[in-house]
């Protein structure tokens, strides 16, 4: 092998890895499963922004093609590319634009019927590594929070 091979090889990984490419069928097929409007059924965990049905708490994620929108309860919107890797467990989404951010924010999902679960962490905006991190399971912890849509 050539270095000029080798090095592709290894880019190839990189992006695999850091761009959520390696999901394949199963993550397109959730990616189209998922399309539509996605009401906030319930959120548990963390809440850095008030209460569940405070003005800055998401209240539907709207998800097009590879793009998202949430729209919070005081008619706030973000919006960025969305991508999902269904080939790890658990499943993993990185979302970019969140909080109208440069940052991606990572998170896992499950997605059942007309359920979808989406968990991240919500917590110390002021750690180095805070878009770093993506929680290891949907539960609710310190700094984490779970949302629940239904459609």
């Amino acid at each position: 092998m050539t270095v000029h091979r080798i090095a592709r090889l290894a880019l190839s990984c990189v992006l695999v890895i850091f761009c959520g490419c390696g999901g394949g069928k199963a993550s397109d097929d959730d990616l189209k499963a998922a399309q539509g409007i996605w009401n906030l059924s319930s959120s548990q965990g963390y809440q850095l922004f008030g209460p569940p049905d405070g003005a800055w708490t998401i209240a539907k994620l709207t998800i097009t093609g590879g793009k998202y929108t949430t729209t919070r309860n005081n008619g706030r919107e973000d919006s960025g590319d969305i991508t999902l890797d269904a080939s790890t467990d658990p499943k993993r989404c990185t979302f970019t634009g969140f909080h109208r951010d440069d940052k991606p924010r990572l998170a896992i999902y499950d997605l059942s019927g007309n359920t979808l679960r989406v968990c991240m962490f919500d917590g110390d905006h002021s750690s180095p590594d805070y878009h770093a991190q993506r929680p290891s399971k949907l539960e609710p912890a310190e700094h984490v929070i779970v949302y629940t849509f239904t459609r």
